[in-house]
């Protein structure tokens, strides 16, 4: 059976390894992994669904990154 991630790992840029991690704060990760799925969702709502998170907290880190255009 197929996974909701094997659905939308097509859809996410490629990372070659986590080796552009090392040396990021967590923000600094979290920041490029929201503004990713941001630009590859449809919507707000469908974003936080694929960060697992609530639409609320996307909306808070939206804010506290400044990621809103």
């Amino acid at each position: 059976p197929l996974s909701e991630y094997t659905l939308i790992a097509p859809l996410l840029p490629p990372q070659p390894s986590a080796a552009h991690l090392v040396g990021r704060t967590l923000d600094e990760v979290e920041e490029e992994l929201i503004r990713n799925t941001l630009e590859v969702a449809n919507g707000n709502r469908e974003a936080a669904r694929m960060l697992g998170i609530a639409e609320r907290t996307l909306y808070r880190k939206i804010d506290k990154y400044r990621l809103r255009s």
